[in-house]
């Protein structure tokens, strides 16, 4: 059973740095740290013996993130253009063999590490008010607006990095399909089909420069075609080859003429296409 005598000590107002490696403990060195206690000191302070007396707990079941520089603290000359989330990182996949093939939480603990770094000063168009969105400023602005107290600003913060957790390892995924995928030329230009039930490939396709991409899932049956939001793409030609074909499958063209869809999670009873992922893209090269 996990330890609750453990206690991790940060800094109060704890940063995404603080946070991201208290997140790495609690959820991959689970034996030990699943149910640790959290406790806040000054920036820099390590834990008072009155706090330990408080909590009931010894020095030698404490450790420290990002403050009190010993155990996973890196303010000091040793750890130039590291954070204290990258030094847990470190810690983890030296302890567990199987984490260091874990993609999702490498890019993860790189973007806090950059972030701790300000990283952001780089950034396009820096100033941009989409920025305010990201889990930086969120979290600055839950502290600055009073919502919570550091217990509650190191769970909200924990939250949202089990999602950013679980969309990055369905992102290293959808890499890997988009890699098998069939890429074919249409007269929108570069285009891609994929076998894959993950539909973030579809969306991760359009970034990655396909005008079109076709997603076929291998499972249900279903067809998804849409197209990157450009005023000169009209899928209108494709649907209308495709309900000449298809009497069988349900389709939903969208009024913005650029997704295609046969089957929905937010319509059921759809009935899936019998094309295969070769018909649509023949159809679809045959658009002219």
């Amino acid at each position: 059973m996990p330890d609750s005598k453990k206690l991790i000590v940060t800094h109060q107002n704890p940063d995404v740095d603080a946070i991201c490696g208290i997140w790495q403990l609690q959820r991959f060195d689970k034996e030990i740290y699943q149910t640790a206690q959290i406790s806040f000191v000054p920036a820099g302070n390590q834990v008072s013996d009155q706090q330990l007396s408080d909590l009931n707990i010894t020095s030698q079941e404490v450790i420290h993130v990002d403050t009190g520089n010993i155990d996973f603290d890196h303010h000091d000359e040793n750890h130039a253009g590291q954070s204290s989330s990258l030094l847990i990182y470190l810690y983890l996949i030296d302890k567990y063999d199987h984490l260091k093939d874990d993609q999702a939480l490498k890019r993860m603990v790189e973007f806090a590490n950059r972030t701790d770094q300000f990283d952001s000063y780089h950034w396009p168009e820096p100033t941009n008010d989409r920025y305010m969105f990201m889990i930086e400023n969120i979290l600055n602005g839950y502290k600055l607006g009073g919502h919570g107290d550091d217990h509650d600003l190191v769970r909200l913060g924990s939250e949202c990095l089990d999602g950013t957790y679980s969309m990055l390892k369905i992102t290293v995924e959808a890499e890997k399909e988009i890699g098998l995928g069939k890429e074919f030329k249409s007269k929108w230009g570069k285009s891609l089909a994929l076998s894959s039930s993950n539909d973030s490939a579809i969306k991760l396709a359009q970034k990655m420069g396909y005008n079109i991409a076709v997603r076929k899932d291998p499972d249900e049956g279903n067809i998804r075609i849409k197209a990157a939001p450009l005023p000169q793409i009209d899928l209108t030609p494709v649907y209308k080859a495709i309900v000449d074909l298809d009497k069988k499958g349900t389709w939903y063209f969208h009024p913005g003429r650029h997704m295609l869809l046969n089957g929905s999670k937010k319509h059921q009873g759809q009935k899936p296409s019998p094309l295969s992922l070769d018909q649509v893209i023949e159809i679809i090269k045959s658009i002219k």
